[in-house]
């Protein structure tokens, strides 16, 4: 995503544009905010604030735009775990994965897990 600054108003336009092969995609995502606004709302998306509600009333966002926005910073969040991949365990610690939270209810039966 790339913020772009607008010469005819206070404001930022993001820009998400996505580099396939010798193909390019270059997708407005069609929200223009004071810079303020975006930060503040990328402070709060690693806050694991970022509800309808709370951008709604707090940062005065649009929903639409809250919903392109939190969507847009997990695929940026996406291609940065993708990029700089973290090991998970190591000399002489053992993972542990519980299969349960992965698998499907038949029937709607067995008990409901939280998803974590």
């Amino acid at each position: 995503m790339v913020l772009q600054q607008r010469k005819d108003q206070d404001g930022v336009r993001a820009m998400e544009s996505t580099a396939k092969k010798s193909c390019q995609r270059r997708q407005e995502l069609g929200y223009e905010q004071p810079v303020r606004n975006m930060l503040l709302f990328m402070h709060a998306w690693s806050e694991k604030l970022t509800t309808l509600n709370f951008c709604r009333v707090v940062l005065e966002l649009p929903s639409r735009a809250a919903v392109k926005l939190n969507a847009a910073m997990r695929l940026i969040t996406e291609e940065w775990v993708l990029k700089n991949p973290v090991p998970v365990g190591g000399p002489g610690l053992t993972v542990e994965v519980d299969e349960s939270l992965f698998a499907r209810r038949k029937y709607n039966r067995g008990q409901v897990l939280p998803q974590a």
